[in-house]
């Protein structure tokens, strides 16, 4: 892929962000995986790439050059049936199992699950039911497959839409859902396979999607970014960076959820001090269509 191509626009921004801002990258939305893989091989940005399937793992990981740590995967979104089954399950857990290149082993999930009272008691400990233990028991799975194979697995907030639902809210809008998928499935792990507990921890991390955050409505009072940044700290091993605009004034119901930074409710300016003090060395990556990245790295230029 040559400056000359369809991509010179993208390319002459991100010139800008190794200048101006090493620690953020961008996300592969919606370009092919051999464009995504010559952008990361010829920048030294940070990068997330969103395999769809073991094919697409494969020609990303044999098609980038050393990483340096500097970039990350995202896997198909994790989806159960109502029994609480993970769909898909072989077919991801091949993809955790490939074979990783020096420096590309942070791999981020949903987490799937979406009812957090089938799971979850009111303190935010896992439930002694049947359905809890299988989503458990799936869930682990992932995470055992990913531990085995060397890889840093992260789990994602989702934002929190309950009038979309019939359940209070989903599985991962607040900090507390991801700390205890955290340790009770690192617990499992630890079980399943013999090795202790605080080893397992130490390779599983969070992905704070700063978007998501902030479009969780009337929990925002509470769960501002700030608090996200505060509690998850140096857990947070990677962050999407994306605004959000409410289609009510009171944020009640979500009109857009990836808009451009700059376009929407987010504080960057406060979100970036608070990033600052509590993981200032978690890389991030505009997760945005190209034409939206440009337009957010234009916007970060102005902030600076």
């Amino acid at each position: 892929m040559t400056e000359t191509g369809f991509h010179k626009e993208l390319l002459d921004h991100i010139k800008l962000l190794e200048k101006h801002f090493p620690g953020i990258g961008i996300c592969c939305f919606g370009m092919s995986l051999d464009d995504a893989i010559g952008i990361f091989n010829t920048t030294s940005i940070p990068m997330q790439f969103k395999p769809k399937s073991i094919t697409d793992m494969r020609k990303i990981f044999s098609g980038v050059k050393e990483s340096g740590e500097r970039a990350s995967i995202h896997l198909p979104n994790l989806r159960f049936d109502e029994k609480g089954d993970l769909l898909r399950k072989d077919e991801l857990l091949l993809m955790l199992c490939e074979k990783t290149p020096p420096g590309l082993e942070i791999i981020t999930i949903h987490l799937g699950w979406k009812d957090v009272d089938a799971i979850l008691d009111a303190d935010w400990n896992w439930k002694n039911t049947g359905l809890a233990a299988k989503v458990k028991n799936e869930l682990s799975e992932v995470v055992a497959a990913g531990f085995q194979s060397g890889k840093t697995m992260t789990l994602e907030n989702l934002r929190f839409k309950p009038w979309k639902h019939q359940f209070r809210e989903l599985f991962s809008s607040r900090s507390e859902h991801l700390i205890a998928a955290r340790k009770t499935l690192c617990e499992s792990v630890a079980e399943k396979i013999g090795r202790p507990a605080k080893e397992i921890i130490k390779k599983t991390g969070f992905t704070l999607d700063a978007g998501h955050a902030s479009g969780n409505a009337q929990l925002n009072e509470k769960y501002t970014l700030e608090f996200w940044l505060k509690t998850l700290g140096h857990d947070i091993k990677v962050i999407h960076l994306h605004d959000m605009r409410p289609e009510d004034d009171d944020g009640a119901k979500i009109e857009q959820t990836h808009t451009p930074i700059g376009e929407g409710i987010v504080d960057w300016k406060k979100f970036f001090k608070a990033k600052n003090q509590y993981c200032p060395d978690a890389p991030m990556v505009i997760e945005l269509p190209e034409d939206d990245t440009i337009k957010s790295i234009e916007y970060l230029l102005k902030l600076k």
